[in-house]
């Protein structure tokens, strides 16, 4: 029938579909993402051994670069996750430019993690806003300590909790 025609999306529909980031091989994204990074990562130490801080000047700008790459592969929308994150941090780098050094600091620290170990403080802090939550997870301390202890993982950052733990957390949540 027709209706029934119209409901299908084929395969080629969902690949028209898909962001340039979900059509991009997962290998390509995790080399692209990995070296957009360790470039940021040159331009803060660059930065930090530099007396008038013009590695830290480059490090704003390409993290706007970046965050407008990403804002594209995702077709303009910022609740992407990925998206989220490089705003947070060309923020996090334009505030700590201007007038918080320790910011910088902070960042080359935590930027050195993600490259290395790949453990990102900031999409781990990100994961706590209430948008990207799972509407059953409420915040709570049990959440904030899994969140910043969970090992080192690989793409996008998430806490994995089982009922219980999200029961207790909702349970704390309820009792504060």
């Amino acid at each position: 029938t027709t209706s029934t025609a119209k409901s299908e999306i084929t395969t080629t529909d969902k690949q028209m579909l898909a962001t340039p980031w979900d059509r991009m091989d997962p290998a390509r994204r995790g080399s692209m993402v990995w070296w957009l990074w360790a470039v940021t990562w040159i331009g803060l130490v660059a930065g930090y051994l530099d007396d008038k801080r013009r590695g830290w000047d480059f490090v704003v700008v390409f993290s706007a670069a970046h965050t407008i790459l990403f804002w594209g592969l995702f077709l303009g929308e910022t609740s992407p996750f990925p998206v989220q994150v490089r705003l947070a941090y060309f923020l996090w780098v334009a505030c700590g430019t201007l007038a918080f050094d320790s910011l910088m600091h902070i960042t080359l620290v935590g930027l050195f993690a993600n490259l290395t170990v790949g453990y990102c403080p900031l999409a781990r802090m990100m994961s706590l806003l209430p948008w990207n939550r799972k509407k059953n997870i409420p915040l709570s301390w049990d959440l904030v300590r899994r969140t910043i202890l969970s090992p080192p993982t690989e793409g996008r950052f998430e806490v994995v909790m089982d009922e219980a733990a999200a029961a207790a957390g909702a349970a704390e949540k309820k009792a504060a």
